[in-house]
């Protein structure tokens, strides 16, 4: 099987010099003193409006195909299907304001404007919680992002932000129910 990878972690690492996976994390530094330039600055926001496309597409699909196993009574897989359609969205937000995600030995972002850097985003905590891997991460940012503009982190559920409580529930249902109910 092979894998389609984003398109802008594709071109930082190309940029960088890198052709073999295998040997990305060897690139650490070379990678954390990136910088973007006008040139490509250009050339990563075509290839970052493509991965947003990629995105919204498989947040739709995630939303549809949620919405159909509800109404066939399929409610534990569609609160996953409906998580995974929000997550997909948080990142195509942030693509659409040229933030790209990108890994190597760790989750960063990367403004796409002149002069930054990438920026590691995978550590620290969020509300006594320590911030790790794709899921939370991108939450993180996005909150961090939009603090001031996304009305639903105006909402809370049980206390929580709304992005956090349905990643709860969706880890409740993935993880800590023994069977999936209708």
């Amino acid at each position: 099987m092979s894998f389609n990878r984003y398109r802008v972690q594709s071109a930082v690492e190309l940029d960088i010099g890198c052709n073999d996976l295998t040997k990305w994390k060897s690139y650490l530094h070379k990678f954390k003193d990136y910088e973007v330039t006008t040139t490509r600055r250009e050339k990563l926001r075509v290839e970052l409006k493509k991965d947003a496309a990629d995105l919204y597409f498989k947040a739709i699909f995630s939303l549809l195909d949620a919405i159909n196993g509800l109404y066939h009574g399929r409610h534990s897989w569609a609160v996953i299907k409906v998580y995974y359609s929000v997550f997909f969205l948080l990142r195509c937000s942030l693509a659409t304001k040229n933030v790209a995600f990108l890994k190597n030995n760790g989750i960063y972002t990367l403004n796409l404007e002149e002069g930054e850097k990438p920026q590691r985003r995978d550590q620290g905590t969020h509300l006594g919680e320590r911030v790790s891997g794709d899921h939370k991460t991108t939450t993180v940012t996005f909150m961090s992002v939009f603090s001031d503009t996304d009305i639903l982190l105006t909402n809370t559920v049980n206390g929580k932000n709304v992005y956090d409580w349905l990643m709860e529930l969706r880890n409740q249902v993935n993880y800590r129910e023994r069977v999936y109910r209708a």
